[in-house]
């Protein structure tokens, strides 16, 4: 059974009063005080920042704390990674990273954890985005603030849905052109309101790309029935810009998760055009032409701001050095790399 009923009594308030602190329901937490729910994390983490505590303290006696999982594993016993939240500690399940290999912090027998590694969960940042150069961010958070950087590959809204549930530190975003009026920061206040803080990572150049040669290199061949196109998902910055080109009606072969996805399809000739970053194509050999410049921000909760993870990641993009290394990649404006904007 949980502490909750104990700690809310401590603090002389009512269901209705710790509902309104933590943003929980008050049926909610009356199932959780008669053992008939058993919080979410993100939950878990609501009461126990309410009730300035951790989640340990709050549920010790609940199977859910024999290991917290930031999102459910695909099998029994997982290997996983784990950074620290708050008042608590999650587990990642492992999965590959495009940007870099890790080896995993422990394995899941049944529901007991079985660590394989000293704790490194204080000084793991946990993010979410589907930045292209995020491996190049990894390495210098590792080499020059001793951070490991979980890098998990997600659509900006998807990786701001993950912001939103407590369960990584920040996300990446670049669902607003640079001349749209309220920026990401609209975005922002749209999804999760207000108390987060954006960080720009730099100007993207978006674009669709296509192999040399073949005589696609204007936007009004690409419309032809003939040219076989790999889609983006509905509702992300690539889908944004590839609505600008091609009809949303227009069939494509099948869709893709990421940028890298777009150009390994393209150069390999199983389709002929797809929605990816400059970079990514370039690096391809792969022909680009350009369709907008997207504002790429990292967004983290503003209360977060002191953490050391944070604290080195602002140092670091705002940093000349990193500027000027992120500058040499094709494809990328970092003349406001660095700014910030409170939402």
């Amino acid at each position: 059974m949980s502490r909750l009923r104990e700690f809310r009594a401590k603090k002389n308030w009512t269901q209705a009063e710790l509902a309104r602190r933590s943003g929980v329901s008050r049926s909610g937490i009356a199932a959780i005080e008669n053992g008939a729910l058993v919080p979410s994390v993100h939950t878990a983490l609501a009461l126990a920042r309410a009730l300035d505590c951790t989640v340990e303290e709050l549920f010790a006696d609940t199977e859910s704390q024999v290991i917290a999982w930031a999102w459910q594993p695909s099998e029994e016993s997982p290997a996983f990674w784990e950074a620290s939240f708050d008042q608590t500690v999650l587990a990642f399940p492992v999965e590959p990273l495009p940007y870099s290999i890790l080896p995993p912090d422990g394995w899941v027998d049944g529901h007991v954890r079985k660590p394989l590694s000293t704790d490194v969960s204080k000084m793991t940042l946990v993010m979410a985005s589907c930045d292209p150069a995020a491996g190049f961010l990894a390495s210098v958070m590792g080499s020059k603030a001793g951070v490991r950087v979980l890098s998990f590959h997600r659509s900006s809204k998807e990786a701001l849905s993950l912001l939103k549930k407590g369960v990584v530190h920040v996300a990446g975003t670049h669902l607003r052109e640079v001349d749209e009026a309220g920026g990401n920061a609209a975005v922002v206040r749209d999804m999760l309101g207000k108390g987060f803080q954006l960080l720009r990572g730099a100007v993207w150049h978006e674009g669709v790309a296509v192999r040399s040669g073949e005589g696609l290199s204007r936007f009004k061949k690409l419309n032809s029935q003939s040219v076989r196109w790999i889609g983006r998902k509905p509702g992300t910055g690539a889908r944004r810009c590839q609505d600008k080109v091609l009809p949303s009606d227009r069939a494509v072969e099948s869709i893709a998760e990421n940028h890298w996805e777009v150009a390994v399809a393209v150069r390999h000739g199983w389709v002929d055009a797809g929605v990816c970053h400059r970079l990514t194509a370039e690096q391809a050999g792969l022909e680009f032409l350009q369709v907008s410049l997207e504002a790429f921000d990292f967004c983290y909760p503003a209360y977060l701001e002191n953490d050391p993870r944070i604290v080195a990641l602002r140092k670091i993009v705002q940093s000349a050095s990193y500027r000027k290394s992120l500058a040499g990649f094709r494809g990328i404006d970092t003349r406001t790399t660095g700014q910030e904007e409170l939402v």
